[in-house]
């Protein structure tokens, strides 16, 4: 992984990033150019957490970002943490109070009612009543950067942000895009080349490398934005949104699990090349099951990269 050398204020915001520079940057910050062997709670940490609507999404999340990442060891964590933790969810007076959404509100495969927790009962302190949004604008930045201010603004949900980047502008570097708005990041940050090559990844659905932008060309062509109203999950060929896949699971137990995969568009030879060189797994790996992939348009050994 490369990350470029720049000092902070050293861009004047004259150099342009296009989509395929932006997607590196993302993906590499993301771990998804290469799974890293870290703790779980560390790379939550690293990416502002996952997206944990559904419960299986967030196993798929460190799935493919995290080399040996199984399912269980989750599972095992959540029993340490809450050890006869019952299993209806809280009562909803606490309404009233700071709440949080406590995990697990399901685990791999079976899902449940959510459970909510009084916020400093599971922070250990109360809700900070005046936080530093700095931290909040360097922790954006070093995973989702280079981004602009309407990035920030819609990752945040806040209104006027013009002046957390502004403010900092100074420690900050600052690019531009192929439209002329301005990009801010960490002198730091990783941004490998745009030639670099980026392995095939399933993101869980509503990943948040989708949903962090308000500009989302760097992961995803304008041309599939209507194709994503579904709860599918997303297929990354070199580095963009090229297809979706779902599992589906059998109604008896003996029967096979099946992912199928639905891409966008035919893959050139030069995108498919890669995967020719290995063998294709005769199941996804961590599924316990006897599985069998189906795929619509596509060449099954292609995935084969999602084992990497």
């Amino acid at each position: 992984m490369v990350a470029a050398a720049a000092s902070a204020g050293s861009s004047n915001g004259s150099e342009v990033l296009g989509p395929k520079a932006l997607n590196r940057a993302l993906l590499a910050r993301q771990l998804l150019l290469r799974r890293a062997r870290r703790p779980v709670s560390e790379v939550l940490a690293l990416l502002v957490g996952l997206q944990a609507q559904s419960p299986d999404a967030p196993y798929y999340g460190l799935w493919s970002r995290l080399a040996g990442f199984r399912a269980a060891k989750l599972r095992a964590r959540f029993a340490e943490r809450w050890p006869g933790c019952a299993a209806e969810s809280l009562a909803f007076a606490a309404l009233a109070l700071p709440t949080v959404q406590v995990p697990p509100r399901g685990i791999w495969g079976s899902g449940g009612l959510p459970r909510l927790s009084p916020v400093r009962a599971w922070l250990g302190r109360p809700v900070c009543p005046a936080p530093d949004p700095a931290v909040l604008v360097r922790r954006y930045l070093a995973v989702f950067g280079p981004a602009t201010v309407a990035d920030l603004a819609t990752w945040s949900g806040l209104t006027g942000v013009r002046p957390l980047l502004d403010g900092p502008r100074a420690e900050l570097v600052v690019f531009r895009d192929e439209r002329g708005r301005e990009l801010f990041d960490l002198p730091a940050a990783p941004r490998p080349p745009a030639s670099t090559s980026a392995p095939v990844r399933l993101l869980a659905p509503f990943d948040n490398v989708l949903l962090a932008h308000a500009d989302r060309t760097r992961v995803l062509a304008e041309r599939y934005r209507d194709r994503l109203r579904s709860k599918n999950g997303l297929v990354l060929v070199d580095g963009f949104v090229a297809g979706l896949w779902a599992v589906e699971r059998p109604a008896a137990a003996s029967g096979p699990t099946v992912l199928t995969v639905r891409p966008f568009r035919p893959f050139a030879a030069r995108e498919e090349a890669p995967s020719r060189r290995r063998r294709p797994p005769t199941r996804p790996p961590r599924l316990r099951r006897a599985v069998s992939l189906r795929t619509v348009s596509c060449h099954f050994a292609y995935f084969a990269h999602c084992a990497k």
